[in-house]
């Protein structure tokens, strides 16, 4: 009994001829490895600061305060503050944004 080997077709004797192609491919695979996770972190870090940032004031809070009368004037208010923290020194105002939004202090503590 003899056996006859069957020659592959001509198409799959040959290695590719473009190795740089396949190898400019494969690199390109594996930056998009790595990249994607980066700018999926990019993205969505990004979308938390827009939103937190639509519901919240320059100093980070938000709150809201029933309006039971008059307005206090603001040097009663910045009395107030500087009377909660003894020595204290007034840093900085905020203006309430809405008329249902307090006023903040930012007080630095005396150096007693």
């Amino acid at each position: 009994m003899t056996t006859k080997a069957i020659d592959p077709p001509g198409d799959m004797t040959h290695a590719p001829t473009n190795k740089l192609y396949f190898a400019a491919w494969r690199w390109h695979f594996y930056a998009g490895l790595f990249v994607v996770p980066f700018l999926l972190i990019l993205a969505v870090t990004g979308m938390i600061m827009m939103i937190s940032t639509a519901t919240s004031n320059q100093l980070g809070t938000v709150a809201d305060v029933a309006i039971t009368g008059a307005p206090v004037p603001v040097t009663a208010q910045a009395e107030a503050a500087l009377a909660a923290v003894p020595g204290g020194i007034l840093n900085q105002y905020v203006a309430p944004e809405a008329p249902h939004r307090p006023a903040f202090f930012a007080i630095e503590q005396g150096h007693a």
